[in-house]
This record gives structure tokens, sequence and C-alpha cells, in this order.
């Protein structure tokens, strides 16, 4: 699998690029502009790779499928891409009818604790985004309440409060980055022994949620994450914002569901609603436990208008963390036997789990074995991955790495059928 669309490349910061975006840019060493890491490198491989078998007369005897996505980028409840050709693949070969899933992921040839890594995701997390509505009675503002329903008030608060509360950590066997840690213990080089010992000791789980918790990276694989992106609200500057809204994006950890994410919003919100005598909505249902007493008996009790109104919350694009691919079967053998012929036998293979979702989301159906990395060493671009950003590029050296990796995958696959 790969997709054939990037993200956009805004005008503005176009004078930032070394060169334009969309020149495709060949300086003998990268290939510069949108999409040359995410994803037309893996596009380009697999047809090379494709046409380099043809060229040498193989003649696969297995049914080998290229499926490219155009939509990728673009939304996932509106895709016509993989949506439309995983419900044509389902058709044709039923429910776990594939054997075998490959689609991108990140760069995954990668030093840690001084050992070089292959890291195919075998899982990806979930996904909701949590809409957050304040309402209430606006007004001119030279005479305004002490919180507006503005981001500098009322919804200031609910913000404070969600993201003074994350979501808990937590580590279990169902995650890929339990088994990753486990074999960089075993196998890595230079591991910190006092890390070594956390890990390889069921009994030390708090001493390892430490170490995760300890980076921003590290603490997205354990945790369903928060992220307040979009905010608006208010018309003009002499006028009280009647509706003030947040949108927050969570990736959703392999422990929970979005279910779990709602009942944490639900659990947050619901005693600041009733403080402050608001109306709660939560996800469609009407959860207030007393009705907003009426206007005059409020100001018989000189409160305040802001201690009137709605807060609702409602969620869009609802998707559950994805199965786990296990790493102990023949499958993960098949990819592991391909990265050490194309990288040498000292490469330790080991799963990972993906924060974000790739077009496998439509694919689950079709196969329990799917696999996410884009396979060239990281170390070929010292400056790092700037997919999605200026001056995003992609070494030479790696794309060809990925031509001779799908062509050895093609060909294992094809020798060692299960």
């Amino acid at each position: 699998m790969a997709h054939s669309d990037v993200v956009p490349a805004e005008t503005s910061p176009y004078a930032k690029w070394t060169y334009p975006p969309f020149s495709g840019h060949y300086d003998g060493e990268f290939i510069w502009g949108r999409g040359s890491e995410d994803d037309k490198s893996n596009l380009i491989a697999i047809l090379s790779a494709i046409d380099c078998l043809i060229s040498h007369g193989f003649s696969p005897l297995r049914t080998v499928i290229i499926s490219i996505g155009f939509d990728e980028e673009g939304g996932a409840e509106q895709s016509y891409g993989a949506r439309c050709l995983a419900e044509l693949l389902l058709a044709r070969y039923g429910h776990d009818g594939i054997e075998m899933i490959f689609d991108e992921g990140v760069a995954v040839i990668q030093i840690h604790f001084g050992t070089e890594f292959a890291l195919p995701a075998t899982a990806e997390k979930g996904y909701v985004d949590v809409s957050v509505t304040v309402n209430v009675p606006g007004g001119h503002s030279s005479t305004p309440p002490d919180h507006t329903a503005s981001k500098f008030g009322l919804l200031a608060q609910v913000i404070a409060i969600i993201e003074d509360h994350p979501f808990a950590p937590y580590i279990s066997r169902r995650n890929p980055t339990l088994t990753y840690l486990q074999r960089a213990a075993r196998f890595s080089k230079s591991m910190p022994d006092e890390l070594r010992k956390a890990i390889l000791d069921d009994k030390s789980s708090e001493e390892l949620l430490k170490y995760l918790e300890a980076s921003r990276d590290r603490r997205a694989l354990v945790r369903t994450t928060t992220a307040a992106d979009l905010i608006s609200g208010g018309d003009k500057v002499n006028s009280l914002p009647e509706t003030a809204n947040v949108v927050i994006n969570h990736r959703i950890a392999v422990e929970d569901s979005v279910r779990t994410v709602k009942d944490h919003y639900i659990n947050l919100l619901q005693p600041w609603a009733k403080n402050r005598r608001c109306q709660f909505e939560a996800f469609g249902l009407s959860v207030s436990e007393r009705p907003i007493p009426p206007v005059s008996m409020i100001e018989a009790n000189n409160n305040d208008d802001d201690h009137t109104g709605k807060l609702t919350l409602s969620a869009h694009y609802e998707l559950e963390a994805s199965p786990v691919t296990s790493a102990d079967d023949v499958h993960f053998e098949w990819i592991s036997t391909t990265l050490s012929r194309v990288f040498g036998p000292d490469l330790i293979v080991a799963p990972v789990l993906l924060s974000g979702n790739t077009d496998t989301r439509y694919y689950w159906g079709l196969s329990k074995h799917i696999y996410r990395m884009s396979p060239w060493r990281a170390s070929h671009d010292p400056r790092g991955s700037r997919m999605h950003t200026v001056d995003e590029r992609m070494p030479v050296k790696g794309l060809l790495e990925m031509v001779r990796f799908y062509y050895e995958l093609i060909c294992v696959v094809d020798e060692k059928r299960a």
C-alpha cells in the first residue's frame, strides 16, 4: 500500500523552501519537495521494485496486490480512495482473505541504545475529536459578567480542567511498545542498566512508566493524548460572544477506547457544569443532575448571568485503536528476514505502536497481519524527518533501500508460503 496525495504547501512559506515545494528538485543527494517522504517515496519504490522484478522475468506464485489511495491526507470520514479499494478487495477475497498487508510508516531503521533497529508498526492508536461548546447569554461588552463565553472566560476554565487531568499512562502486553522495550533490553548494546532491569523485571512497571513518561514522544505511546487544537467564538469586539467552542484531538491508547474518552469527559466536566448551574449535554444525552434555576431565583441570590447556559460535548470521527498484529508468528519472521537481507544481519527487528493512522484503518477486515513502515535508514538525513513541513526531502540512498526492500519482500513471501 501507499498513497499518492500530499499535504498542502502554504503559499506564504514558499520563500522558506530551499527549492520550490513542487519542483521535485534533485541535487545529487536528496529529492526535495512536498510529498518526497510522505508518501511518494513508498509509491515510487513499490512500482520500481515491481518493474525490476518483471524485467528479471519474475513470475510470482502468489497474487501481489498494489493498492494506491489518493486521499489519505484529506480526512478519514470522506475517503474515496483506500475505503473504496478496501471494499472492493473485501468483496473479492473475503474476510481475512489476504495473507499480509504492508503500508507506510515512519523511517524505521534507527539507532537506539547504540544499536540499529528496524521498527515495523504492528498497531496504531485510535482517534476521536471531542467538541466542547459553551453557550451563555450575550449582550454588550460594556457590561460584561465576570466570565464571558470567549476563550478567555468559561471556555478557558474548561480547557484548563481538561489539560490538568490527562489520561493515565498504562503499559500492557497488548501494546507493541512493551515488546520493543523487551527486545531492546535483551539485545541493545548501551541501554542503561537500571532501565534494562526495569524492563526485564515484571515487578518494576512503575519505574518503567516513569521512564516512558519523561519524554513527550515516549509518553504518547502509553497514554491517550489530548490536544486542544481549534478554538472559535465571538464576532465583534463590542459584543459578548454567546457561543465558544474548542475541538480537542485524541489519539487513543490500545488499552483505552472511544467510550473511555467519553466517560473521562463526563466525569471531569459534569461537576463544573453543576457548580455553574449549566445544563450539561454529553454526546447526545442530557446528563445534568438538576435543572437550571429560574432567572428570578438567580437574581434574587445576587448571582451573575454567567451562571446560566449550557455545556455541550460531541464526538467526531470515532475510530477505535487497531487490532494488534502478533510479532511472534511466521509473518513477522518474513518481515525480519527481508530487513536482514537489505540492512544486514546485525539489525534488531522489533514491533512498535504508530501514534497516527494510515490507510490501513480501512483494511482491518482483510488480514490479521498488517505492518506499517517506510524501510530506509533515518541516518541518511542528518536533519531528520521533514514530512509535512518546509524543506521536506528524501535521500536517494534511502529511496534505493526502499526499492530493494520491496523487491526482496515480494520474493521472500513468495518463497515462504504459509
